[in-house]
């Protein structure tokens, strides 16, 4: 199964909450911040993208889900 925009884009916000979390560990609070923001952006475009596109998927879905814990239950 090839990979929509929206699940790049989700990827992508699960890459910029690890890399938070990376940053706040190293004590650069102002790059973690920035790369929590990036992902708050990043969260509200692929549920419009998916739905824009007509690709959700369940898999887009739980995708993410697990996105979201990294990114802001971490």
């Amino acid at each position: 199964m090839p990979l929509n925009i929206a699940c790049w884009v989700t990827i992508f916000n699960m890459s910029c909450g690890f890399f938070a979390i990376m940053l706040e560990m190293a004590n650069q609070s102002h790059a973690g911040l920035l790369m929590l923001l990036l992902a708050f952006v990043g969260d509200g475009l692929d549920g419009m993208l998916a739905r824009k596109h007509n690709c959700a998927s369940t898999f887009g879905e739980n995708l993410d889900s697990l996105s979201d814990v990294i990114a802001f239950g971490v």
